[in-house]
């Protein structure tokens, strides 16, 4: 299963990573170089993404790295804080989750957002002005 553009989208995305590359790893240690934000419906397509990311040497993270026992609510914030740029994955089931939003808010915040429309929908609207 390939993303629709996942050749435009993974282009788009190396060359965004590149130049945060450089920014220096958070004093904790492992931060990943890619936070993947999506609705649960698009979770095969989280997945492909993320092991063509992996495929390509970047390192992942996405709720499937939770581990049994960690708080979750916690854990996700802890990585959506250190990752170096997060890609929200834009579909019909995403647009109206509230843990998407709330993702994409807090990366847009950090100038770390990397939005990907995986569907033909629209983006919530304080999301479409970033590119």
């Amino acid at each position: 299963m390939r993303l629709p553009g996942s050749k435009q989208i993974l282009d788009r995305f190396f060359a965004f990573l590149v130049r945060r590359r450089s920014q220096a790893e958070l004093v904790r240690g492992v931060m990943a170089d890619v936070f993947i934000s999506y609705a649960r419906a698009d979770q095969a397509r989280a997945q492909t993404l993320a092991v063509a990311l992996q495929q390509y040497g970047w390192s992942v993270w996405w709720d499937r790295s939770i581990v049994a026992g960690d708080v979750f609510d916690e854990v996700i914030e802890r990585e959506l804080d250190s990752a170096k740029s997060v890609v929200v994955l834009w579909s019909n089931a995403s647009v109206s989750s509230e843990w998407v939003r709330n993702e994409a808010a807090v990366a847009a915040k950090r100038g770390a957002l990397v939005p990907a429309l995986i569907d033909i929908t629209k983006a919530p609207l304080e999301f479409r002005r970033k590119h």
